[in-house]
């Protein structure tokens, strides 16, 4: 498998490029994308798919209570297991490839596990979210993570404790609130889909409140020419932290302005999925592409090039990668390989047909 650089901090753009030059992110390289290895092994839908920073290693989890390790550079299943009593979602990395957080996904039990995959045992517990856990997410740089439920609250952790470290309260009318961190750990984002609004927050002083609101609600409903605007779900922030990418359940997606908050592109072509949940949608590890799953079982991906001042450009996808035959509910790009993974009930593997 063909790999590129490693990407160990974010960085400006031009030095992105230079990082990934031994093997190019280019659009020629991905009209190429095809699939070489495809996995059988759930019974359900893949709910979650997320690499370790080396990028060797994948975890998925689905709602038959299963987690798979997959080793990327063999193409392999490693390791099969289950969480038959709690279920399991969202299934994250800490700094340590052995090691995950995740989510409990069925009954009234809504605690997060800190779980080592090399011998299957719990390091401990985070208890506090009163309903089902909606996000989730490792800081870039250290211990620290964050969890969004449904009982409209967001909660810092560290992985030290298993007390919750700081608690956001969020507007009541907030059923499902999307949050990402900034590439270098400092700031994150909360997505609120009712107000339509994003708001970042200081990691080391966020009971501060926000130090920035984008309210959204005006300038969705003008591009989308609709009276409501779409329904968030999810929130994601590029590599060199410079865009955030709205992930919504209508046609379209929108690139932010990480600074201003101005709407730079509406990303059109896809067919929306049905009950999405904001994992359809990538960054390439450049931050030049994007890559979406659509409900036709598609992957279509879009280059977003220079932003033009004070407009919103709205993009067509550059191309459209076949091969799943049920909606592509999981997209996430490998950051150190050139590799793509993508998930409907089957997980599948995806390189560039000059290097398979």
């Amino acid at each position: 498998m063909a790999s590129f650089d490693s990407l160990p901090a974010p960085v400006d753009q031009a030095d992105l490029t230079q990082q990934v030059e031994a093997v190019p992110i280019t659009p020629s390289v991905l009209k190429t994308m095809r699939i070489s290895k495809v996995f059988h092994d759930n019974k359900h839908s893949i709910s979650s798919l997320a690499y370790d920073t080396s990028g060797q290693v994948c975890i998925t989890t689905s709602p038959d209570e299963s987690l798979h390790l997959y080793d990327c550079c063999y193409g392999r299943l490693r390791k099969t297991l289950f969480s038959k009593k709690y279920g399991a979602d969202l299934a994250r990395f800490t700094h340590h490839s052995n090691n995950i957080i995740y989510a409990s996904a069925k009954g009234n039990d809504h605690a997060l596990r800190y779980l080592s995959l090399h011998d299957n045992q719990y390091l401990m517990y985070f208890a506090g979210h009163e309903q089902q856990v909606v996000g989730l997410q490792m800081s870039p740089v250290d211990d620290t993570f964050l969890s969004a439920a449904r009982d409209r609250t967001v909660r810092l952790w560290d992985l030290k404790s298993p007390h919750c470290q700081g608690i956001m309260h969020l507007p009541e009318a907030q059923s499902r609130p999307c949050i990402a961190f900034d590439p270098y750990g400092l700031i994150f984002a909360v997505g609120l889909d009712q107000s339509q609004s994003i708001r970042l927050y200081d990691v080391k002083n966020f009971d501060a409140g926000p130090f920035s609101t984008f309210q959204l609600d005006t300038a969705l409903c003008q591009l989308t020419d609709s009276a409501t605007a779409p329904q968030w779900t999810g929130v994601k922030c590029s590599p060199d932290g410079k865009q955030l990418l709205i992930i919504t359940q209508s046609d379209s997606h929108f690139v932010l302005d990480a600074y201003t908050g101005a709407i730079q592109y509406r990303l059109m072509g896809h067919v929306p999925i049905i009950d999405s949940r904001g994992d359809e949608v990538t960054f390439s590890p450049d931050g030049r592409f994007v890559l979406a799953g659509s409900q036709d079982g598609a992957v279509c991906i879009w280059q977003l090039g220079q932003p033009e001042a004070s407009k919103t450009s709205t993009l067509q996808p550059l191309c459209t990668l076949e091969g799943h035959l049920d909606p592509t509910k999981i997209v996430g790009f490998n950051p150190r390989y050139m590799l793509l993974g993508t998930g409907c009930t089957d997980l599948a593997l995806w390189e560039p047909e000059n290097l398979r």
